[in-house]
């Protein structure tokens, strides 16, 4: 096959099926433990019925810990401008909240997904046009089925060289 036949493949053709993906009730550590151990950089957020209903990523991840900072510090700040009247402080921890954030709270909840039977053409392009590595594949009901990644296609592409 050459390059050139490539282009008449599909989504479904190429794609990774049953990819690993996050329930969006699921807590944001959970999400980070699943992306850390498999070595992945984002995950597709799923619902109950397992429709696609968002993306969690190292950025979506980066930007809740910064954020988690911000407040911790801005706790101590508020402690240190009440006064400790000439004790020592005691050492400041941070305890996890009871009720860890889930992840529907951190995920971009716009879902880059194509059809099965969209072509690689297609896909790329997409891929292209948002500046993302990675489309999720749905079917019909809008359920998660697979997804066609950057290094899919070059694994497709360099298969065919």
């Amino acid at each position: 096959m050459s390059i050139s036949a490539a282009a008449g493949l599909s989504a479904g053709d190429i794609m990774t099926s049953n990819p690993l993906a996050v329930v969006a009730t699921a807590a944001v550590s959970d999400a980070i433990s699943i992306m850390a151990a498999q070595g992945v950089s984002a995950l597709p957020v799923i619902d109950a019925a397992g429709r696609l209903v968002g993306t969690v990523s190292q950025f979506d991840i980066v930007q809740f810990e910064r954020d988690q900072s911000r407040r911790i510090d801005a706790a101590g700040a508020s402690e240190a401008r009440v006064g400790t009247g000439g004790r020592p402080r005691p050492e400041r921890s941070v305890t996890p909240e009871p009720d860890a954030p889930a992840v529907e709270s951190i995920m971009t909840p716009g879902v880059f997904a194509v059809a099965r039977t969209d072509s690689l053409k297609d896909c790329v392009r997409k891929m292209l046009d948002l500046n993302v590595h990675r489309v999720f594949v749905r079917d019909t009901d809008g359920r998660l089925i697979g997804v066609v990644s950057m290094k899919d296609v070059l694994r497709r592409l360099v298969s065919h060289l």
